[in-house]
């Protein structure tokens, strides 16, 4: 945020002696108040992409969900599933890599909004969030997630990730034929943002995953298989004391 503009028009609506007096004062605050904007900004970027960011997206599928609640009964099934479907589901997976490592109350919120678009297909008040998934073939929003983690490890493998994403990982130079033998595993010295990293999960996750799946021979193979993967009991992530999985 600039604040120079601001400056320069208390110095045009002051007097010219108060000018005179406190222009170079006021210009000097203003610098100081910039430099230290910036410098909060830069620090709290990781943390707007942790948190502001599901906010957003359940504001907008919230809303959504809200327009076809109220029109449930006037909609066919099989529309209303395609309107969960292809303008609803979008907003909650719109860059889901990035937020991913979100709180766990905002994941819980995420979920909510789905299953409250899936009620309102079916009218069902009494089915579990489970057997909705089974009825309209969907999986969770969480996994949903791992999913395209793993898809992208896969490209990062074969080449077929952008440079900005590969250099995010370190490829095993070992010639063992280990399971975790692709990438390195790195260490962290904090779980909040140590074990929630995408340059931790990203290797973790791939190499659980059966042989049979990482060596597939195409990406469009991968993606068949990777759906078929249970992540519930693949991964458990969850930390006694940190605050991304306790709040």
């Amino acid at each position: 945020m600039n604040y120079f503009p601001a400056a320069i028009l208390v110095e045009q609506r002051a007097s010219p002696t108060l000018r005179s007096h406190t222009g170079l004062t006021l210009r000097k605050t203003f610098r100081r108040i910039s430099k230290v904007w910036e410098n909060a900004a830069t620090q709290t970027l990781e943390r707007c992409l942790l948190y502001v960011c599901p906010i957003k997206v359940c504001r907008k599928a919230s809303c959504q969900t809200g327009v076809l609640l109220r029109l449930r009964n006037l909609i066919p099934t099989s529309a209303k599933l395609h309107i969960v479907k292809f303008a609803i589901i979008p907003h909650l997976t719109y860059c889901q890599t990035v937020w991913h490592f979100c709180r766990a109350s905002d994941t819980r919120k995420l979920e909510r909004i789905q299953e409250r678009a899936l009620r309102s297909v079916y009218c069902d008040n009494v089915s579990s969030y489970e057997e909705l998934l089974q009825r309209a073939s969907l999986p969770t929003l969480y996994t949903r997630r791992l999913q395209d983690i793993a898809i992208m490890m896969f490209k990062v493998k074969n080449g077929l990730a952008p440079p900005y994403i590969t250099d995010l990982f370190v490829v095993s130079s070992t010639h063992y034929n280990l399971r975790n033998s692709d990438f390195i595993i790195p260490r962290f010295r904090t779980v909040a943002y140590g074990k929630h990293s995408l340059s931790y999960l990203g290797p973790v996750l791939w190499s659980k995953l059966e042989r049979s799946i990482r060596m597939s021979d195409s990406l469009e193979i991968f993606k068949k298989r990777i759906k078929q993967v249970n992540f519930n009991s693949l991964l458990d992530i969850e930390c006694k004391d940190c605050f991304l999985c306790n709040n």
